[in-house]
């Protein structure tokens, strides 16, 4: 399942569906407060992370969240190459799988690591937010 809703709903939807029992849980937000688009306050967490404890039984993989949606959008591949998404979390398999489905959509991945480590360099305000990059194969 992937998780893209805006950030002050997280909770709310989390909170409706029923246990994940493993599962994989696709982190694509961004914690910003509509409709200002100033970033909520995580008191330095890590917006994954809070995702990983509101869903405990999920393998949370943080993924989709640093492009924009309109290069999301567009066909992967751009010329001799693919575009780059990243991925991080705390289960490899999890992280195999997602990167697996994601190649299959023609996306080049890479993997940052820990939910808590990677995460953070994805999140928005952090370096890894808004870049467009392309692997050339």
């Amino acid at each position: 399942m992937v998780l893209a809703v805006p950030w002050p709903k997280v909770e709310a939807v989390l909170g409706q569906l029923p246990e994940w029992e493993g599962r994989i849980l696709i982190d694509a937000t961004n914690h910003f407060l509509l409709p200002s688009m100033e970033l909520a306050d995580l008191k330095g967490r890590v917006s994954s992370e809070i995702v990983s404890e509101l869903a405990p039984s999920a393998k949370v993989v943080k993924a989709l969240n640093t492009l924009y949606a309109s290069n999301l959008a567009t066909d992967p591949m751009i010329g001799k190459g693919r575009r780059v998404i990243f991925i991080s979390g705390d289960d490899g398999g999890a992280k195999g799988d997602v990167s697996v489905l994601l190649k299959g959509l023609g996306f080049a991945v890479i993997d940052l690591g820990s939910l808590r480590e990677g995460g953070r360099a994805q999140q928005v305000g952090n370096g890894l937010a808004g870049v467009d990059l392309v692997q050339i194969d």
